[in-house]
């Protein structure tokens, strides 16, 4: 289960290189998201079963209301990005589900921080757990990076960012983030195209695009 699914474009070429992979092991993975278009595939997977459901917290909680699937047979449970799931809302919808797992369900919960409130959910969710840390958990934000917040619309964003680099830009690099893969090579794009020396880097480029 995953918040991300909506982004099509973010999740397209990832999706489709492990439907492949599936398909070579002869499994059957359907993907639940909103703007979900196969419905003709879903009535086929129906009737046959799938092994593999991947899903948004909402669409899944609408598939199981309008009893077009249950999760009465769901063995292996993954939450990913379970700290965003928290920050959007889906607590509610993350319980709903949790609670129609079998009771030996085995559950994955995955979460790139680990505050009180996701802690709290963990317990809520995982019985008898163990917790896997990659790096140090005394790891904390540099107290001496300045946070400002500019409220501006969707279209003023890009002339925004290309003013506030006029009046930063040293010779040092800076780093933009993005919320999507696609997001990422259009604002890289779009700078290089007006004279700036940008480069993006997200998980659809090579290793050698990277280095």
């Amino acid at each position: 289960m995953d918040p991300f699914l909506d982004h099509e474009f973010d999740w397209g070429e990832p999706l489709r290189k492990q439907l492949n992979l599936a398909q070579l092991q002869r499994l059957r993975i359907l993907a639940f998201m909103v703007g979900f278009k196969r419905f003709l595939k879903f009535v086929i997977y129906r009737k046959v079963g799938v092994h593999i459901i991947i899903a948004t917290p909402g669409r899944l909680i609408d598939m199981l209301e309008s009893h077009h699937t249950n999760l009465r047979r769901v063995t292996y449970l993954v939450l990913d990005v379970a700290y965003r799931m928290l920050d959007m809302g889906f607590e509610p919808q993350m319980k709903k589900i949790v609670s129609q797992m079998r009771p030996d369900c085995q559950t994955f919960y995955w979460s790139a921080t680990w505050p009180k409130e996701v802690e709290q959910l963990a317990r809520q969710f995982l019985y008898n757990p163990y917790k896997v840390v990659i790096s140090s958990q005394d790891l904390k934000a540099n107290h001496s990076i300045q946070q400002h917040v500019d409220i501006v619309t969707q279209n003023q964003k890009y002339n925004k960012l290309v003013k506030l680099l006029d009046d930063i830009m040293d010779g040092s690099r800076i780093l933009i983030f993005m919320d999507t893969k696609k997001g990422c090579d259009q604002i890289s794009r779009q700078l290089r195209m007006d004279g700036w020396p940008a480069l993006s880097i997200h998980g659809d480029k090579s290793q050698v695009e990277r280095d």
